[in-house]
């Protein structure tokens, strides 16, 4: 072996490095045993995002603790409520929906039972204040960041929309407190103390990898019953069983919810008095007798042709079955029209009332998909009033772009209905 260069020092003896630590967990962060087939869940937890389902590795999140972020929503919550004018304003037009009245009856009964259902009118504000009175609820006690919440809509459309409006309810943008999650798109709220509002089947998804981070989990509009949404109540059942501290909002229109409540063993049913704005039905043969309605003569020649149609088995025209106190001229008008046809003509004539009215507001038709409102777009559009530059005519649909869905929440001038 070669000779060890003249003038070189002796390697130092290495020093070994010890593995062990002084340092001694307390406690084990208690979990509880997960049945087979139950989605596993745990509540908010410090370092943890819900909505993206991962570590937070970065920032001040990263290392603060549940209290100190609960402490810090509280002093920014009441400095809000303090110095914005704003936000007072619409604290003060909330108080007058009639859930508001209902408030304390409501947190009670989520806070004592793993499951509720509250069941009010379309329109009596449970879709956009239930989930805020648990989070103002939380912020205010000094427990902000223990609630995240997520909320369910039927549609696309209704949980962007949704988020939208409880976004400017609480004068903020969106990816705040409040956020969304949709397929193809999403804006997420922060972390801790946030109402993330989605479609079923987004909620479905997450379960898929289990539901941790969550404090409550809302279902709207339970009665729009399908496959998902009544996998969604197999699954939450089996949870509560499981981890009763879990909390689960069930809400519902006027109808029938016992066998919800029967599901879920008995469960609490609130009910909200009142609604937000008067309703008044008519049906075909009010808007024909309103308006002096005559169909046209070709919608008569496409009843005749019908009629003769020997390949198909008559059937009973309901539309001549009309109570005695109507006119002849409605009965005639009503029984010339087709049950299976949906008469743009009457639409154009119920519109043409209404403008006359002169009442300000906005007109909603619900038609039964896309090419029927294609269809009706097109022929209000070629009318001589209802074409011009007093009324602004917008589709709606969940497969045209979130931009111009959001163009029906617009504000227009006064002289333009829309």
């Amino acid at each position: 072996p070669p000779s060890k260069p003249a003038g070189s020092a002796a390697p130092a003896p290495s020093t070994g490095v010890s593995l062990l630590t002084d340092r001694v967990l307390e406690d084990f962060i208690s979990s509880v045993p997960q049945a087979a087939g139950v989605v596993s869940w745990s509540p908010p937890q410090q370092n943890w995002n819900p909505w993206v389902g991962c570590n937070i590795d970065e920032g001040p999140l990263a290392t603060m603790s549940l209290d100190k972020l609960s402490t810090d929503m509280m002093h920014e919550q009441r400095e809000r409520l303090q110095q914005d004018s704003n936000l007072q304003q619409s604290i003060r037009e909330r108080e007058n929906l009639p859930v508001f009245s209902m408030r304390n009856e409501i947190m009670n009964a989520i806070n004592e039972n793993p499951v509720i259902i509250i069941r009010g009118n379309t329109g009596c504000g449970k879709t956009t204040q239930v989930c805020q009175f648990i989070l103002d609820d939380y912020i205010a006690s000094g427990q902000g960041a223990y609630a995240s919440i997520v909320v369910t809509q039927p549609r696309r459309i209704s949980a962007v929309s949704v988020s939208d409006r409880v976004a400017a309810e609480r004068c903020e943008q969106l990816g705040q407190s409040i956020g969304y999650s949709v397929r193809f798109d999403s804006c997420l709220p922060r972390p801790y103390g946030s109402i993330m509002f989605c479609t079923v089947g987004v909620l479905l998804r997450k379960l898929e990898g289990g539901l941790r981070g969550v404090s409550h989990v809302i279902v709207d509009e339970i009665h729009e019953r399908d496959v998902n949404s009544d996998f969604i109540m197999v699954l939450l059942r089996d949870m509560i069983h499981m981890y009763p501290d879990l909390r689960v909002i069930l809400m519902s229109a006027t109808i029938d919810t016992s066998v919800f409540s029967d599901y879920f063993n008995k469960c609490p049913v609130i009910e909200i008095p009142g609604r937000a704005f008067p309703v008044q039905r008519y049906f075909m043969e009010d808007c024909i007798q309103l308006t002096n309605f005559i169909p046209p003569s070709d919608m008569k020649k496409r009843k005749n042709r019908e009629s003769d149609d020997v390949d198909v088995e008559p059937e009973e025209n309901l539309n001549k079955v009309i109570d005695a106190n109507y006119s002849e001229s409605t009965k005639m008008a009503l029984a010339q029209l087709s049950e299976k046809e949906i008469s743009f003509e009457l639409m154009e004539a119920l519109l043409e009332y209404i403008r006359k009215q002169g009442i300000p507001g906005a007109v909603l038709i619900f038609l039964p998909g896309w090419n029927i409102i294609f269809a009706l777009m097109k022929h209000l559009q070629q009318h001589p009033v209802f074409g011009g530059s007093q009324y602004l005519i917008l589709p709606l649909h969940s497969q045209l772009p979130r931009e111009d869905q959001r163009k029906v929440f617009d504000s227009v001038p006064p002289s333009v209905t829309k």
